[in-house]
């Protein structure tokens, strides 16, 4: 139960930073907020968040937030 508590404490702050219109400061959120415990430092939505902002899918404030709204 601590991991599931800590990815949605990891996305209500992303979340909040993607509010603003940063969308890499968003995803920046969620990976050092990720990393930050042992439970969830190794995410499998650490690597895909990079993949697909690197391929351009994420790139769009409705795409970033389904995306971290999406993973568990």
């Amino acid at each position: 139960m601590a991991e599931q508590n800590h990815l949605e404490w990891c996305k209500v702050r992303a979340l909040d930073v993607l509010k603003s219109g940063d969308i890499p400061g968003a995803y920046a959120s969620m990976v050092t907020d990720l990393r930050s415990d042992s439970s969830t430092e190794n995410h499998p939505a650490i690597m895909l968040g990079m993949q697909l902002m690197m391929g351009g899918h994420l790139s769009k404030p409705e795409e970033m937030e389904k995306f971290i709204n999406d993973f568990n």
